[in-house]
């Protein structure tokens, strides 16, 4: 099964009808990614770089954001629950 980790190294990202959850990265750079119907819960994702993110249906829920930039971003029916985007 694909997972999350795996979204970093494809040549086109893609995640879709998926829970991530307890997961931490840091520093890193994705370009175009695509996300539909995903519920992240207690991710931390601080200091990266989501340049062309295309979100839909994402549900961030007590996760840490800190310091991301998701600049041409494309952000459709997000919601954040609880979650820290300080500086995002």
């Amino acid at each position: 099964m694909f997972g999350f980790e795996d979204v970093f190294y494809d040549e086109e990202p893609y995640l879709s009808n998926q829970l991530i959850t307890n997961t931490s990265r840091e520093n890193d750079s994705i370009d175009g990614l695509i996300v539909s119907k995903i519920l992240f819960q207690k991710v931390s994702l601080i200091h990266s770089n989501f340049n062309k993110i295309d979100m839909t249906d994402v549900i961030f829920e007590n996760c840490d954001l800190s310091n991301s930039t998701f600049n041409e971003g494309i952000i459709h029916r997000v919601t954040f629950k609880n979650s820290k985007l300080v500086r995002c």
